[in-house]
């Protein structure tokens, strides 16, 4: 995962790690076309400190992102439920794990 995020090595998520990093330390602007308009002729006064950033590359980050994380949190999920029956012993307590779905029609 390290490699892939390592933008000198040509991973295949440096986009997330250098948006993240934008986010982080820069202004960053979201435009819709090619080219960023600055209506107001403001973006020389920070101009070091800006990123811009295409609306369609940003709302692709932005679901690949919450994909990666939702994989993230079941597997995450998974290890804990897998790694706590591990422990169980036969004269222990435990809760069942058992998961059932609540209808709210009524």
């Amino acid at each position: 995962m390290a490699s892939d995020l390592n933008d000198r090595k040509d991973g295949e998520w440096a986009f997330f790690k250098s948006l993240r990093n934008d986010l982080e330390h820069k202004f960053v602007i979201v435009h819709e076309g090619e080219r960023p308009s600055d209506l107001y002729n403001s973006y020389h006064f920070i101009d070091d400190e800006m990123a811009f950033v295409k609306e369609l590359d940003f709302t692709n980050f932005l679901e690949q992102q919450m994909q990666i994380t939702r994989s993230a949190i079941f597997s995450f999920a998974l290890m804990v439920r897998h790694e706590g029956a591990k422990n169980i012993k036969d004269f222990n307590l435990f809760i069942s794990r058992n998961m059932h779905r609540k209808n709210f029609e009524d």
